[in-house]
């Protein structure tokens, strides 16, 4: 009898420590190593930190752990048939995620807030439901065929086996890049974002992801658009040098190309601290304000900027936050046939941050209708000291969810979301004019690259960006239009030229119809930093793909 005993609690106990190291092995790979592993590879996309993120990590696992081991030895408990078919279903769970996550997640799509077309991918979903299938059948048959303590056994060395894996994995990929590092960031507020200067203004607005062919379509289809930019050239021939935001932002600055030749982020933080522009504008003591969501971090320099603010928010909301993190996992770790329950859209993340009690400010995110109703029913505020303001929008930048009203819709298209660009352009020239202080104001709007308008798979169609640019006190009576062969890497000489006066319309020293190449520099926007470029050379009109020829030059990171 006492025999029997101990045989059941010998059992009872391998039981406890197969639900217990499953448990725990899952709920570590799904709420600590899989947010912190998404974390540091990009970190400097988010507004959180480490230490912001690892306490709600700790909570989810916590949470996973003690209902899924619980859940399990109560079955062992009281229900051991049950509990037998469950620890192996949670197994075969188990392990077809950590296949699911880290070795077939290549192929997924972009989070960009696009719909995505699930149809692309119905070879990776026929993948995966064989990939489910297998190991399903596999694990199933490992527990008809051994013993059941055997298996519980074996359950309990494969779940500590691979937790310890997922631990040196996400603790080597925190530490090669900087995750565990705490430091303080910078962020964009709207402080001064409408303060004006009497005397003169220096503006730069980018408008993210307006397309050059896309824009002159539009603009032939509205002349009141023309009308708003009557003193305007408009260089409707511009290539720029990458294709996104990530490269494009800091070489519309500097005009200094990046080929990997140093750290990516040290390249933007001098880009924005001390392009050719930037640094003239401070000798000639103009107060800066930099109205962008990806601020460079950390760099003293970038305190010249009177609108950032030294360090990050805090979470506004700790389920809220946790929820999108466990979508996130479940878009990477789930069958293809179920990833797109778990969508996240680009803002969620960014929605969740509370400003600190200790600052009062707002964040400055670069939608376009809080920029737009100010244009409308706001004020402008004055003062005799010169101004300098790069302002960031999202213009026509996915999701694409605006109209020409600047409202937003569930159906819309991308040339919705061009006129939408062109309607604050619009009531920004307007609400400039109505203050006094249009005439003493560079204005420049460009964008940081074009759009693939057909969504297809050539990735030289989004190198056609565009370009309008006023003098202090020009004045035109209607659009000019110049079709001169100009690259964003004549930029930085025309910004020079401006601030010492000169006109919009005499900027470049190319001319219509000369022959010229321009370089552009492709890469793929989910992982910069990683895949290389690919160069290209522009011999004709910018908008042209004919004759947009691979060099054969691929640089290496």
């Amino acid at each position: 009898m006492d025999d029997d005993v101990q045989m059941s609690s010998r059992i009872k106990n391998r039981g406890a420590k197969a639900a217990i190291a499953l448990s725990a092995a899952a709920s570590f790979m799904l709420c600590v190593f899989e947010p912190l592993n998404l974390y540091f590879q990009n970190r400097r996309e988010y507004w959180y930190d480490f230490y912001t993120l690892m306490p709600v990590c700790l909570l989810m696992f916590i949470i996973f752990f003690a209902t899924g081991a619980l859940a399990l030895m109560l079955l062992a408990a009281f229900v051991p048939r049950l509990y037998s078919a469950a620890l192996t279903l949670y197994t075969a769970l188990f392990v077809c995620l950590y296949i699911q996550g880290n070795y077939m997640a290549e192929d997924l799509p972009v989070l960009d807030g696009l719909q995505i077309d699930w149809s692309d991918y119905s070879e990776q979903s026929l993948y995966s439901i064989i990939m489910w299938t297998v190991v399903t059948i596999v694990i199933v048959a490992a527990r008809l065929l051994l013993k059941k303590n055997n298996f519980e056994t074996g359950v309990s060395v494969l779940s500590c086996f691979i937790m310890l894996m997922l631990l040196v994995t996400v603790v080597t990929v925190g530490i090669m890049n900087d995750g565990f590092v705490k430091r303080p960031e910078l962020t964009a507020t709207t402080d001064y974002e409408w303060l004006y200067s009497t005397d003169a203004n220096y503006i730069i607005v980018v408008l993210d992801a307006v397309d050059g062919e896309e824009e002159i379509d539009v603009l032939d289809s509205h002349p009141e658009y023309k009308d708003a930019l009557a003193d305007f050239t408009f260089y409707d021939n511009v290539m720029c040098g990458y294709p996104y935001t990530f490269f494009a932002m800091p070489f519309l600055l500097s005009g200094e190309w990046y080929e990997y030749q140093e750290d990516y982020y040290e390249y933007k933080e001098e880009a924005y601290a001390n392009a050719p522009i930037i640094s003239a504008l401070r000798e000639e003591g103009y107060r800066l304000g930099m109205y962008d969501v990806e601020v460079p971090v950390t760099d003293e320099r970038m305190s010249q900027y009177e609108n950032l603010v030294e360090d990050r928010g805090s979470i506004s909301s700790v389920v809220d936050f946790a929820k999108v993190q466990l979508r996130l996992v479940g878009f990477k770790y789930l069958p293809y046939s179920l990833k797109r329950v778990s969508q996240v859209l680009p803002w969620e993340l960014d929605n969740l941050e509370e400003n600190r009690e200790d600052v009062e400010r707002v964040t400055f995110y670069g939608n376009n209708i809080p920029f737009y109703e100010h244009c409308i029913s706001g004020e402008i505020e004055y003062t005799e000291d010169k101004c300098f303001k790069l302002i960031h929008l999202e213009g026509a930048h996915v999701p694409l969810v605006y109209n020409a009203d600047v409202t937003t819709s569930e159906v819309t298209s991308y040339t919705g979301n061009v006129e939408a660009t062109n309607t604050v352009m619009a009531a920004y020239i307007e609400k400039l004019k109505e203050s006094g202080v249009y005439d003493n104001s560079v204005i420049i709007f460009l964008s940081d690259h074009g759009f693939n308008r057909n969504v297809g798979d050539v990735p030289e169609e989004r190198q056609h960006s565009i370009l309008f640019v006023k003098g202090i006190g020009e004045t035109h009576g209607e659009m000019q239009v110049d079709s001169a062969p100009i690259s964003q890497e004549d930029f930085s000489d025309a910004y020079l030229k401006l601030l010492d006066g000169g006109s919009g319309a005499e900027l470049f020293e190319w001319g219509e119809g000369d022959a010229r190449e321009r370089r552009y520099l492709f890469h793929y926007s989910e992982d910069e930093l990683t895949l290389g470029l690919w160069e290209y050379m522009q011999s004709g009109w910018a908008g042209d793909e004919d004759t947009l020829e691979y060099t054969g030059n691929y640089i290496l990171p």
